[in-house]
């Protein structure tokens, strides 16, 4: 693994780590596994390494989301928006800027609720990807 590249993974596991909010990803851990087998967090042995994150589960990203539906409505639209904009306001009240927001970096769950005889869908929106990101 490159040292620099190690650095990066590093930062945006203590980043992960350090956040709690319905929006954004959550962290469950990290670790490196080695070619041999072995499993260590974050010690370089030698160059065959494997780095994992382990994170919620989630079903979609927003760009193949819209991609596949073909019914969004406007306030199913403007919900997914708002839940992208708790997220950022909570990394932003934590001095994180995120800086590397696009749609194939927030993740959607649509779930379906029979309300009074009607499906109702609502998304479950998370933030991810934070190896851009900048905390001040």
């Amino acid at each position: 693994m490159d040292v620099i590249f190690d650095k990066i993974f590093i930062r945006e596991v203590s980043i992960l780590a350090s956040l709690n909010h319905t929006n954004l990803i959550t962290y469950y851990f990290a670790m490196k596994r080695s070619a041999n087998g072995s499993i260590e967090f974050f010690v370089r042995e030698n160059e065959k390494e494997y780095l994992y994150i382990g994170m919620e589960l989630m079903q979609n990203n927003l760009s193949n989301m819209l991609k596949e539906e073909n019914d969004v409505s406007y306030i199913f639209l403007i919900d997914i928006m708002h839940q992208i904009a708790k997220g950022i306001c909570y990394l932003h009240d934590m001095h994180i800027a995120h800086r590397g927001l696009k749609l194939e970096n927030i993740l959607v769950n649509i779930v379906k609720s029979k309300i009074m005889n009607n499906i109702v869908r609502h998304a479950i929106v998370k933030v991810i990807d934070f190896k851009v990101s900048k905390i001040e």
